[in-house]
């Protein structure tokens, strides 16, 4: 009475010659894993995001300082000239943070187009590669059902 029958160490899973090494060439090609990584990179950007957010409120909390600030300063009626320089001084670092938190709002909007754009093309290509596995799949079958 013959023992039971052991596959070829050839044959895959699903028992077609060559299926176990298809399917670690199709594992390798379809290159999930890097689409894992970009999209694990992409959500550690997203800090990039709430950054520019802080950085839009804290803009908006010193104006608004400031309107108290030149409210106080005229319910105390100090000193013209002093009033005046003190102002003065308070709008140019005004300015100058505005000019800080304007240069890196929009640093911050540059690098998210670029990695948009990157992820983009990223993604079209993952796509046609998936397009190009499933034809080889495709054809792989067809191959196999017609024998």
């Amino acid at each position: 009475m013959p023992g039971p029958s052991r596959a070829s160490p050839r044959r895959g899973a699903g028992g077609a010659p060559g299926a176990g090494d298809a399917a670690q060439e199709l594992i390798r090609e379809s290159r999930i894993a890097e689409l894992q990584h970009g999209l694990i990179d992409l959500a550690g950007r997203g800090h990039l995001l709430r950054q520019a957010n802080v950085l839009r409120a804290v803009r908006s909390e010193v104006v608004r300082l400031d309107l108290r600030l030149a409210e106080r300063i005229k319910a105390t009626d100090p000193d013209p000239a002093e009033m005046e320089r003190a102002v003065n001084e308070r709008k140019a670092a005004l300015e100058s943070l505005v000019t800080t938190i304007d240069t890196r709002t929009n640093d911050l909007d540059q690098r998210l187009t670029r990695f948009t754009a990157l992820l983009d093309e990223s993604l079209a290509a993952a796509e046609e590669r998936a397009r190009d596995i499933a034809r080889v799949v495709a054809a792989a079958a067809w191959t196999i059902a017609t024998r």
